[in-house]
């Protein structure tokens, strides 16, 4: 979900992206040989999200732990040739 806010991608789209791009899929977690899941999948877990206490905890959780500095990304590297 954290992907799909951040490309603004329809969840059609979406699944697409993780069952043809290696990238998505692994920045998703999901092994390289499984099986991606159909849309619907997503929009269930948004509307679970939506109605539980603390529907904003996922991207806290993925801000949280950007900003503690253990991510992957080096200082300066190249994604897509821009600076980070």
């Amino acid at each position: 979900m954290v992907l799909d806010v951040f490309e603004g991608s329809p969840d059609e789209k979406v699944t697409a992206r993780l069952k043809h791009d290696l990238r998505w899929k692994i920045a998703s977690g999901i092994s390289i040989y499984a099986p991606v899941f159909n849309y619907s999948v997503i929009c269930l877990l948004r509307s679970r999200l939506l109605n539980s206490s603390s529907p904003e905890r996922i991207f806290a959780s993925v801000l949280s732990f950007v900003k503690s500095d253990k991510t992957a990304i080096p200082k300066s590297c190249s994604i897509y040739s821009t600076a980070l």
